[in-house]
């Protein structure tokens, strides 16, 4: 199953980003910042209901698809996030329709364990970023 977890944003400014994220009437409270080692970059998420908006400022490192959608087309949304309940079986069904589900994982500074995800590339979904989290290597901070 899949379930719509986050939408992301990505911004040239950081601090700049989160001051108008803040004032929205909306959204309440962020989440503390994550920040991501392989690519520098600082992230941030929103609640809204029972979904989020990450804001992402690439860092530049390199391999950082962030700052290369920001290169490219500026800023504003970068992907879909999405929680799969049975990761190995979707991923294997994606495969079998022809997407390539690169599997990779994410370890936030300080957290105590790694994220396991995987994207699919713009280049397969007409111009989005497509990432899908495995539900059960995701902490609550999330």
């Amino acid at each position: 199953m899949f379930k719509l977890h986050h939408v992301g944003h990505v911004v040239k400014d950081y601090d700049e980003a989160l001051k108008i994220h803040e004032k929205l009437p909306w959204i309440p409270s962020p989440s503390g910042i994550i920040y991501h080692p392989a690519v520098g970059s600082r992230i941030r998420f929103f609640n809204i209901g029972d979904m989020q908006i990450e804001v992402i400022s690439p860092g530049g490192l390199g391999g950082d698809p962030a700052m290369e959608v920001l290169k490219q087309r500026g800023e504003g949304l970068f992907h879909l996030g999405f929680y799969v309940t049975d990761f190995e079986a979707e991923i294997e069904k994606l495969r079998k329709k022809g997407f390539k589900a690169e599997v990779t994982f994410f370890e936030p500074v300080g957290g105590k364990q790694k994220i396991r995800l995987a994207w699919l590339k713009p280049e397969e979904t007409k111009g989005l970023w497509i990432e899908l989290l495995d539900e059960t290597t995701v902490p609550p901070m999330f």
